[in-house]
């Protein structure tokens, strides 16, 4: 069971979906210039969409 603060019912974090490496790449890319609309379409699978 999961709560809505995200905490599972035995007190642990459900696991995160992107790495912590992902989420920098991502916003190294908007601060070098990328359109937002363009990075909410990157999958950690398959690199920014085409």
């Amino acid at each position: 069971m999961e709560l809505e603060s995200g905490l599972k019912k035995d007190g642990q974090m459900k696991r995160a979906r992107f790495t912590e490496e992902q989420i920098i790449a991502v916003l190294k890319e908007h601060e070098a210039g990328a359109k937002t609309a363009d990075l909410v379409k990157w999958t950690p699978d398959f690199g920014p969409a085409a």
